[in-house]
């Protein structure tokens, strides 16, 4: 799923509000949309347990708030709207009730319009999951606290309505709603942001993500229906997606890490729909296939974001670092005065080209090497003891120093020192 502001090349942009937008592109975007919400509800409607009926994971509830966070701010009503009649005609083609569809409809368009507002209010804009603010903010606002008002409503339509048990109704609409936000919300937003850009940038990372992929479906494959004859060995191989999503978390970003858990759910989540009395990760009541598969969602994939978005977050500010010393090395070496910067033990680690004009020697020779390597034993004694005592003060020094220059010449320099 893309904006369908689209992007502009980088020579031609314009500001936001003054962009030509077709109404063509807008109602585009949003059938498109809609057809992805109509077949992620009837997935969902497909994957539920028997005798149960409990669905395991709810995908229109992240498609939904994905949907309305990807798209402009005057094409949202339209979109919710869309999405409220799509979701009703899902629910009356898979037989429920006209009354029941209607509050259905209503509660799951509140819960995604409710999780927008409170993420964009609270968090900000963009949602990007590259900051560890922005996914606990994510994971208490949306996952919880406003799928938790939610599920009251659709819990008390399920009981009047229907004669169901409200916190039966409850617990499953909430927990399943959440797995749905936790799994594609994050999945949708990352994939997105990287729409338009190269699909290979570097070649050997891109591979070794699709082994990684690769590999973790095997292993899935192999635990949850490979080895039937040896139940316990399986069951202790489920540890086994830790390792990988420790990887993906640390050597790729949210999209390696959002995919993996898109792999594992669904093998997951079939593995309980097909076996729900012999799961791997069922216990033997009835129903609670469903159960023990959202919570083994749950307990990967929070973890998995919560580091990735800090591996994120280490990653891009190491990126400003080299950023901004790249910036203070251009004016360093711009400037026609003499700049340097020394350890304290007094090795030059910055040593700019005026430097180089009065010293005669190049930055690479002097790095690493104090004042002794650049003037005689007097002239450098002078300037040593001049930097002592700056740092016992710990204060800014501004003096006078004599040095000889590359062609022998003796000059005077202020110096401020600090």
């Amino acid at each position: 799923m893309t904006n369908p502001a689209g992007t502009l090349a980088p020579e031609t942009r314009i500001p936001r509000r003054l962009r030509p937008v077709s109404r063509r592109t807008d109602a585009l975007w949003i059938l498109s949309v809609a057809v992805v919400y109509f077949a992620a509800a009837r997935l969902g409607l497909a994957f539920l347990i028997q005798p149960s009926g409990i669905a395991p994971v709810w995908l229109p509830s992240g498609v939904f708030l994905a949907a309305i966070l990807l798209t402009r701010q005057d094409v949202r009503p339209w979109l919710v709207g869309t999405l409220c009649l799509t979701d009703l005609v899902a629910e009356l083609v898979a037989g429920t009730s006209p009354a029941l569809g209607v509050a259905y409809a209503l509660t799951l368009t509140g819960d995604a319009v409710l999780s927008a507002w409170l993420l964009l209010r609270f968090v900000g804009n963009p949602i990007t999951f590259r900051r560890v603010r922005g996914v606990v903010g994510w994971l208490l606002l949306s996952v919880l606290l406003s799928n938790a008002i939610a599920a009251l409503v659709a819990a008390a339509a399920a009981s009047v309505l229907a004669g169901a048990s409200f916190w039966g109704a409850w617990s499953a609409w909430a927990i399943a709603d959440g797995i749905g936000n936790l799994l594609v919300t994050p999945l949708a937003l990352n994939w997105a942001a990287w729409a338009g850009a190269p699909w290979i940038r570097h070649p050997r990372r891109e591979l070794e993500a699709a082994v990684l992929l690769i590999l973790l479906a095997a292993l899935n494959w192999v635990v949850f229906f490979g080895l039937p004859e040896l139940r316990a060995l399986s069951e202790l191989m489920t540890y086994l997606n830790f390792p990988f999503l420790l990887w993906a978390s640390l050597r790729f970003d949210m999209r390696g890490v959002t995919s993996a858990l898109a792999i594992v759910a669904g093998v997951v989540i079939v593995d309980a729909v097909v076996s729900p009395g012999a799961s791997r990760l069922d216990v033997g009541e009835v129903g609670n296939a469903a159960l023990m598969a959202q919570m083994y969602i749950a307990l990967l994939a929070v973890p998995a974001l919560l580091l990735a978005a800090v591996a994120s977050e280490r990653s891009d500010t190491a990126a400003s670092l080299r950023e901004g010393r790249a910036l203070l090395r251009s004016i360093v070496e711009g400037t026609s005065d003499a700049v340097y910067a020394k350890d304290l033990e007094g090795r030059y680690t910055l040593f700019n080209a005026s430097m180089e004009t009065i010293t005669g020697k190049s930055a690479e020779a002097v790095l690493g090497r104090d004042d002794t390597f650049l003037f005689p034993p007097d002239e450098a004694a002078v300037v040593m003891d001049g930097d002592r005592r700056v740092m016992q003060r710990v204060a800014t020094s501004t003096h006078e120093e004599r040095v000889t220059a590359a062609d022998g010449s003796v000059h005077t320099y202020l110096y401020a020192k600090g």
